[in-house]
């Protein structure tokens, strides 16, 4: 009951797919339980096996990276089917998940290009944010190669982390001009992430800012760049 509530509740509010997967392995358990009185027939067991691995065959290499970018779109085209989308964004030809894992590299390195490009001066005095956590953590997993500094962010848990003492300098990483202009004095855009084959599009061409001057105590900024989805 408490199982079928949750899930309810996922499916009114919107939730992603796998917010559920922490109640698979008793799923799991309980049709294995199930399924052991009808098993006891070695054919059985065969036909147990047999039938989801011929039926899922085609279905692999959108699970699994087994083929090159290009040879997957055309997979998926033929096959007529696609995993379900788990953002409300743009999407290119591939799923999530793979377009997920290319561009990261050269967007982390645009950002260290403005970052580098800042003066001396207000490199002290900076910090870099961005505006989801999927940014923040490429830039604190792969910034240190290129002289970048960890990241804040107000997406999820990064907003629990907040922002660095005695910054008033931001190198912003997305977001919107207007929303920066109405908390600090000097907004410049100084560049953009490239656009990246088979990534995902909402991630290319994403504009970089430099912030200046805030109009309040930076904690005060902060508790309203938190953003919880």
């Amino acid at each position: 009951l408490g199982l079928g509530l949750g899930l309810v509740a996922l499916v009114a509010m919107g939730a992603k797919p796998y917010y559920l997967g922490p109640a698979f392995p008793t799923l799991f358990a309980a049709g294995a339980a199930a399924a052991e009185r009808g098993l006891r027939r070695p054919w059985a067991r065969g036909a147990l096996l047999a039938a989801p691995a011929l039926a899922g065959a085609p279905a692999i290499p959108i699970a699994i990276p087994l083929l090159s970018p290009a040879a997957l779109a055309a997979w998926q085209a033929r096959l007529g089917v696609a995993p379900p989308r788990l953002e409300r964004m743009e999407y290119g030809a591939l799923p999530q998940h793979f377009a997920d894992q290319f561009g990261w590299e050269e967007r982390v390195r645009a950002v260290a290009e403005a970052w580098k490009a800042l003066p001396e001066d207000d490199r002290r005095r900076a910090f870099v944010y961005t505006t989801n956590y999927g940014r923040a953590a490429a830039a604190d997993l792969l910034g240190p190669r290129h002289g970048l500094p960890g990241a804040s962010s107000g997406h999820n848990n990064y907003f629990l982390w907040g922002v660095p003492d005695g910054r008033d300098v931001v190198l912003a990483w997305g977001g919107r001009e207007a929303d920066y202009r109405e908390e600090f004095a000097e907004v410049i855009r100084v560049g953009e992430t490239p656009a990246v084959d088979w990534g995902l599009p909402y991630e290319s061409n994403v504009p970089i800012f430099v912030l200046r001057g805030p109009r309040r105590p930076l904690p005060e900024i902060w508790s309203g760049a938190k953003r919880y989805l």
